[in-house]
């Protein structure tokens, strides 16, 4: 996830954890995995973004779905795997969303 200062003044940004989320949806809209699903732990960022400059938050998705609101046992089990076809990606950070992403997982 890249978040940028569009503004032409410095800003801070509150950027923990809770507030931002990948998701990985099928391209009929179902939810298939979410970056905040079985990764709960908070963080206290707050970076000073000056005018134009960009950060860099790296998330890895395994192609393993994941659940809403699921205990660690859950997160620990076994859980399905992405099959070949069409997806989308989305972001958030707190109240604003990117546009949606398409994109294919193949073979």
């Amino acid at each position: 996830m890249i978040l940028t200062n569009a503004s032409s003044t410095p800003c801070v940004r509150d950027t923990s954890r809770t507030l931002r989320e990948i998701v990985v949806s099928t391209s009929d809209g179902t939810r298939f995995w979410s970056s905040n699903d079985c990764h709960v732990e908070t963080t206290n960022e707050r970076p000073l973004l000056e005018p134009g400059k960009s950060i860099r938050n790296e998330i890895e998705w395994t192609g393993v779905a994941s659940t809403r609101g699921a205990t660690p046992r859950q997160c620990a089990a076994e859980r399905d795997t992405a099959t070949a076809g069409d997806y989308v990606v989305g972001a958030r950070l707190d109240g604003l969303v990117s546009q949606p992403a398409p994109f294919k997982i193949t073979g």
